[in-house]
C-alpha cells in the first residue's frame, strides 16, 4: 500500500473553490454593513451640529445658521472638540453641512 504525504489537486482546487465561495457570501455582507456605519457616522454628526448651533444660538440669543463659517465659532467656544470628518473620505477633510432650513436637519455636501 502507497502511503501519501501530499495533498491532491483535486483536494487543493475544492479548498479553493470554498474559501472562494466564503468571500462570495461575505463581500456583500461587509459592503452593507460598510454603508450602514457610513450613514450612522453621518446622522451622529448632523446630530451633534444641530446640538451644539441649537446651544450656541440659546447662549447668545441668536438664530445661526451660517454653515461652514459658524463651525469655528461652536469650536472655539467649546460647543464642538472638533468639526466632524467626512466618513466618506475619512481623515483630513471635513465634511461641508448645510441646514435643510427644517427642523434641526443638515445636508452633507461633497466638498
Amino acid at each position: 500500500m502507497r502511503r501519501r504525504d501530499a495533498f491532491t489537486l483535486i483536494e487543493i482546487m475544492m479548498v479553493i473553490l470554498i474559501i472562494g465561495v466564503l468571500i462570495g457570501l461575505a463581500a456583500p455582507a461587509y459592503e452593507r454593513y460598510k454603508q450602514y456605519t457610513f450613514t450612522r457616522t453621518c446622522f451622529a454628526n448632523q446630530k451633534t451640529l444641530s446640538s451644539a448651533l441649537q446651544a450656541y444660538n440659546l447662549d447668545h440669543n441668536e438664530k445661526r445658521t451660517d454653515f461652514p463659517a459658524v463651525m469655528p465659532v461652536l469650536q472655539s467656544g467649546g460647543y464642538i472638540r472638533m468639526v466632524p470628518q467626512d466618513p466618506g473620505v475619512g481623515a483630513g477633510s471635513s465634511a461641508n453641512y448645510q441646514p435643510t432650513g427644517v427642523g434641526h436637519g443638515f445636508i452633507i455636501h461633497d466638498s
